[in-house]
């Protein structure tokens, strides 16, 4: 019986020479790839210098700047500086923190401070042609700012830019343009809610940069001001539409340079010679070029007077309320609050035909005609033709009968009174609607959905700006609660720990084992 293996003088012995090729070739080849992993992590340093590399994971991209306002800033040719009146470090440090609280009443418990500073770092890094300075008020510098801004609050953000003739033209983000709070305790200390930067500060770039502005009114003493002002005012303004409130008991004129008029959810009727005196101002003794812009509330038998004027401009309303047939076109439940439709048609291009509009409380509304005269109508958004319209005052079990006509109902209506002068066209504008929804709902804070994105783009188109060279801005707000803070600090220390550490011990350690297997052969 053999114990042992005899040795087999024929088996070829592994040479020292040739072991340490082998062995080199393993040596080589891991020495090589942790040479690699250490160059990636240079370049990604010096590339983290220059741009962003950080991820936004969150569901609507919250944390980073959107592709359209990325895209924007991109095409930015004239220089613009962003001076935020504070340092960095003390604008998310808690400086800010506690001057806010203070004077405003208003804390921030989510870090919204922190993020603001991120999404400014962001701003410099898209285009070169935008620098961001922070520029502590208390300085010699800063106190110029203080003098020339005395309602100047500290962390506010101005924006500037010099045309070619040496103009320069600037715009003030303050902090409640910046911020949205609200106080859920009841006891007057407010906890900020959302972050508004990108929008706030793209659009005071866009602003300062083509110097658009257009004033506006509202006849405060027949609208409801708090559906006014809660989200609309704050989406016109964005835009570079200034408004003032009209609280003449009777209207006997419009204030010099307005050049648009609002009457939203009229709470009684004008008199005959007040419409008179707005359609004097639409008509410019023939220049035309404004706007009157109408959102019934949700009834409109109380405004005969208004309805007959309307109506020659070509918006016909009748009591009652939309009531949609076709389950696939309303809320589950609910008849009344329907999806609207844009449609193709000459002026489209300010609305965005990839967004419905959700809408309750519609008025049915539709043309008086076509065109009459110099007057050309336009609907621009409509329900589907599964609708009717149903009483007043209807509830959940309400059906419709056979007498009901099945058909589409105008939801916005835009009326054109164009004329000729001086070898020009020009024009006036009616756009009346047929919910508050647009402007005045949960809908309506929603951009996922088109109601405030309408509404805000046919005040621009009827405000007559230069609709080529015009970019539309909506709040977006951001959460502090998405993933993307999860991955801009712990995601990064993991992401480190996987690069400088584990990929290099990872290859180490199978060079070692590649040499050991080779060396035994």
């Amino acid at each position: 019986m053999q114990l042992f293996k005899l040795k087999d003088n024929n088996t070829p012995k592994l040479s020292r020479k040739n072991m340490w090729k082998r062995g080199g070739y393993a040596a080589a080849i891991t020495a090589a790839a942790i040479v690699g992993v250490i160059l990636i992590n240079i370049l990604f340093s010096a590339l983290g210098n220059r741009v962003s590399l950080k991820l936004d994971l969150s569901f609507t991209g919250e944390n980073s700047l959107s592709q359209e306002n990325t895209q924007f800033l991109k095409e930015i040719e004239t220089p613009v500086s962003v001076t935020v009146c504070a340092t960095k470090e003390d604008y998310q440090g808690g400086m800010l923190s506690q001057i806010a609280g203070q004077y405003l009443y208003v804390y921030d418990e989510s870090g919204y401070y922190a993020q603001t500073v991120k999404l400014l770092d962001m701003y410099a890094s898209v285009n070169p042609k935008i620098t961001v300075e922070y520029l502590d008020i208390t300085s010699t510098a800063g106190q110029a700012l203080v003098d020339e801004y005395p309602s100047l609050f500290y962390g506010d953000i101005i924006v500037s830019t010099t045309n070619a003739d040496g103009k320069t033209t600037s715009k003030l983000v303050g902090f409640n343009d910046i911020y949205s709070y609200s106080d859920s305790t009841g006891y007057g200390y407010s906890s900020i809610t959302a972050n508004k930067l990108e929008t706030a500060l793209s659009s005071a770039i866009s602003l300062a940069i083509s110097g658009q502005t257009k004033q506006a009114a509202l006849l405060a003493n027949y609208s409801d001001t708090t559906v006014f002002e809660t989200y609309f005012a704050a989406q016109l303004k964005l835009n570079g539409i200034e408004t003032q409130n009209i609280t003449d008991n009777i209207l006997s004129s419009v204030p010099e340079g307005v050049e648009q008029l609002y009457i939203v959810c009229p709470s009684k009727d004008l008199l005959p010679q007040e419409l008179n005196v707005i359609n004097a101002w639409l008509n410019n003794n023939g220049a035309r070029g404004r706007s009157l812009i109408f959102v019934p509330g949700t009834s409109v038998a109380n405004i005969p007077n208004l309805l007959e004027f309307l109506s020659e401009w070509g918006v016909s309303y009748t009591n009652g309320i939309l009531y949609e047939t076709n389950s696939r076109n309303h809320m589950q439940g609910d008849n009344t609050t329907l999806a609207a439709f844009n449609n193709e048609t000459q002026i489209t291009d300010v609305l965005n035909a990839q967004k419905q509009c959700i809408l309750g409380h519609n008025i049915p509304m539709q043309t008086a005609y076509e065109s009459y005269e110099t007057k050309t109508t336009n609907i621009m958004v409509s329900s589907a033709d599964t609708t009717v319209a149903a009483p007043v005052g209807i509830d959940e079990n309400w059906t419709p009968d056979a007498s009901l006509t099945k058909k589409s109902y105008a939801n916005l209506i835009i009326t054109a009174d164009n004329s000729t002068l001086n070898n020009s066209l020009v024009t006036s504008y009616v756009a009346a609607f047929s919910s508050v929804d647009f402007i005045y709902s949960e809908w309506a804070t929603l951009t996922q959905v088109g109601n405030m994105e309408t509404a805000v783009n046919t005040a621009v188109k009827t405000a007559g700006f230069d609709a080529a060279n015009k970019k539309l801005f909506i709040d977006k707000s951001v959460s502090a609660e998405s993933f993307a803070d999860k991955v801009s600090e712990s995601g990064t220390t993991v992401i480190v720990v996987l690069f400088m550490v584990i990929t290099p011990l990872v290859l180490i350690g199978a060079g070692v084992y590649v040499w050991i297997r080779r060396r035994n052969r």
